[in-house]
């Protein structure tokens, strides 16, 4: 899963008016490993990985003194519970699609809307994801009595 993030949100940067030609200044991409486990990666605009994310991009809220994310460090911090439900905004961009019909040819639409997909499958798609992370973690964290070799 990859979610992006933006400088601005006009021309190429506005996700709403570009749902598929849009330039993103950066994104987090998170996967799950064979273990069950998620692996973060952070990227710059051209797709690149970064150790860090520019705070004028993207910053952590959860510190306020040290708002700079880290690639896995921050991100283990925010998913703690697994993969977190963005299912409002996607809906709200869905929305967006569904409502400019006449504004986009019908190819450009539905390839979109096949990105975008509708949010009840999103929430299923996003449960079954925290139920498999939620499921595996418990194996994979050492238990105090337990001798690492």
């Amino acid at each position: 899963m990859a979610s992006y993030d933006f400088a601005a949100n006009s021309g190429k940067s506005n996700i709403f008016e570009n749902p598929l030609t849009f330039e993103e200044a950066g994104g987090e991409i998170i996967f799950n490993l064979p273990n069950g486990l998620q692996a973060y990666m952070l990227v710059n605009g051209a797709g690149r990985r970064i150790d860090t994310a520019p705070i004028e991009i993207v910053s952590n809220k959860d510190d306020p003194h040290d708002p700079v994310v880290r690639n896995g460090l921050t991100c283990m911090n925010c998913h703690a519970q697994g993969i977190k439900h963005f299912d409002d905004r996607a809906d709200q961009l869905r929305q967006v699609i569904l409502s400019r019909h006449d504004e986009q040819n019908a190819t450009t639409r539905s390839a979109a809307l096949s990105l975008y997909t509708d949010k009840q499958e999103l929430i299923s798609l996003l449960n079954a994801d925290a139920a498999r992370f939620a499921m595996r973690l418990p194996r994979q964290v050492p238990r105090p009595n337990m001798r690492i070799r």
